[in-house]
Formats: structure tokens, sequence, C-alpha cells
């Protein structure tokens, strides 16, 4: 999201293969708890994981706002991609979250100018 830091597409390549294979491992957790981290009812160490995960959702911070490019794609992960809609879904998300959704509308505005 910052133009000021460049990475390569080696940098690139190794962060989407470290990224995927945490995903992996995430995905797994998911389905040995019910669909959340250690219950199958949100606990804190969904709250700390989504805080990061959920800013990558569609309409968030998906995309680098002056290129266009797909930052990540959940699709791979259907356990993650039902968890993000289950946690975006819960009372208060979009009350809570509204200061990040701003910035994000923020960015893409500014980069289209």
């Amino acid at each position: 999201l910052r133009s000021d830091i460049k990475i390569s597409e080696k940098g690139k390549e190794k962060l989407s293969k470290d990224l995927g294979a945490k995903c992996a491992v995430f995905e797994a957790i998911l389905e040995a708890h019910g669909g959340f981290t250690a219950s199958d009812e949100p606990t804190l160490a969904d709250f700390f994981t989504y805080s990061e995960l959920g800013q990558l959702r569609p309409g968030m911070f998906d995309e680098n706002p002056r290129t266009g490019e797909k930052l990540w794609d959940f699709s791979p992960y259907p356990g993650i991609t039902r968890w993000l809609d289950n946690m975006s879904a819960l009372p208060e998300h979009d009350a809570m979250h509204q200061p990040v959704i701003d910035y994000a509308a923020h960015l893409k505005s500014a980069a289209t100018k």
C-alpha cells in the first residue's frame, strides 16, 4: 500500500509462499476447532488474528490502490474465507472497523488523483 516500499518479484514470491504456508496451518486449526481458533465460538485469539487478516478482505486493503495488484487471495482457503465471513458478521463489526474502512477508501481515492 505504500509506494515508498519496493519489493522485488523474488521477495513477493517468498512472502506469498510464507503466507500460504501459514494459511494452510490456520485452515487446519479452524477445521479442528469448529470454525474458530479455539472453539466453535470466537475467542480473543480470533479477534487478534482477524485484526490482521481481516484487512485483506475485499473492499479493505485487498489491493494496491495505485496499481490494482491483488495483495492476497483467500479463495484457496474455504475455512479461512468462512471464518472471515463469520467474524465480519459479528455485532458491531462495521462500527468498530469504520476508521479502517474510511482509511482504505481514502487511499483508493488519493491513488486516483
